[in-house]
């Protein structure tokens, strides 16, 4: 190879090098930066400010868990937190811990899933268990291809209905007629007679709390997350005391 080639060699890799780096910097920005897009809702959707929606918080406000999830509500900071937003409210409601969004990624935490890969892929359902797990909590994960509705909405009414534990979902979101793809947020209460739940959205910056059917949510959670090769689905999360005091 001639000294020409060579420099033309060195300079074309040095491009493809800043290319490279320059994409990187983008993506990071574009996820430590969550942008307000306030995204229509589809009609299958009553937002919780909304005349339906309303009337149903009104209706549930002073649920156990609406109660103390509205006053630790928090959206979360990056683009790919969902899931650390909504431990981050699951701990500090049931008082299990004051861990923050920035302060989540402990020892213990970091072995489930380190920041660095969260940050840039999420988590699946099974991380998101785990890592409640590694901060104290009972976390007991329920992917919906293995259950039901009428099992999810069983289960969901019974979480909602009692204190001192608490339901997180995992579902898709173009199931539910929204943008785009995994999500992860914590879920406030239960209408029976409207046969709905109370979805109180983790990035805040693209949608509303929402009340949406359980069995919409159900299809949504009964997709398939590819990075984990199982469905989506719900974690029952409660303090460790709990649990030990039921034996």
């Amino acid at each position: 190879m001639s000294c020409f080639e060579r420099k033309v060699t060195h300079g074309v890799a040095l491009w493809v090098c800043v290319v490279m780096l320059g994409a990187g910097c983008t993506r990071h920005w574009a996820i430590s930066h969550p942008q307000q897009q306030d995204l229509p809702l589809h009609e299958s959707l009553w937002a919780m400010q909304g005349a339906k929606g309303r009337a149903l918080l009104d209706k549930h406000s002073q649920d156990a868990d609406a109660r103390v999830l509205l006053a630790n509500f928090e959206s979360q900071i990056y683009t790919s937190y969902c899931g650390i937003a909504s431990a981050v409210m699951a701990l500090k409601s049931l008082k299990i811990s004051s861990v923050s969004q920035r302060s989540f990624f402990t020892p213990k935490a970091t072995a489930v899933r380190a920041q660095q890969a969260v940050f840039y892929g999420g988590m699946t359902l099974g991380e998101l268990g785990a890592l409640l797990q590694a901060h104290g909590a009972t976390a007991k994960v329920n992917h919906a291809g293995d259950s039901s509705v009428e099992q999810f909405r069983k289960a969901a009414a019974a979480n909602l209905n009692r204190a001192g534990d608490l339901l997180l979902v995992n579902y898709l979101r173009k199931a539910i007629h929204q943008r785009t793809g995994g999500h992860i947020s914590p879920v406030a209460a239960y209408d029976a007679d409207t046969d709905r739940v109370l979805i109180l959205d983790s990035s805040s910056y693209k949608y509303p709390p929402v009340w949406v059917a359980v069995g919409d949510l159900f299809r949504a959670m009964n997709t398939v997350d590819k990075s984990a090769n199982n469905t989506r689905g719900w974690i029952d999360v409660s303090p460790i005391q709990a649990k030990e005091s039921e034996s």
